[in-house]
């Protein structure tokens, strides 16, 4: 719906993955990992595209995977 690619929203998912703080290093010890958190809004996109491409870390984890996969049926029904 805001002109992304698929792959813009997999390395959405992938700088989502590689924040510290949406992976437990905060103040709550929570994870923030989900879908509906990444795609919320164009500024939440582009903030962990971001993080992904400042990153130099692997490019795929298998929890990237798995959401990868869950976000390719997301976008089918959505």
């Amino acid at each position: 719906e805001d002109g992304y690619t698929v792959t813009e929203l997999i390395e959405a998912i992938d700088g989502m993955h590689k924040s510290p703080f949406h992976c437990s290093q905060n103040k709550q010890g929570t994870k923030y990992l989900s879908l509906e958190l990444c795609m919320r809004n164009p500024e939440h996109v582009e903030s962990f595209i971001v993080i992904e491409k400042e990153s130099g870390k692997p490019k795929v984890s298998d929890t990237t995977f798995n959401t990868i996969n869950a976000a390719k049926e997301w976008l089918k029904n959505g």
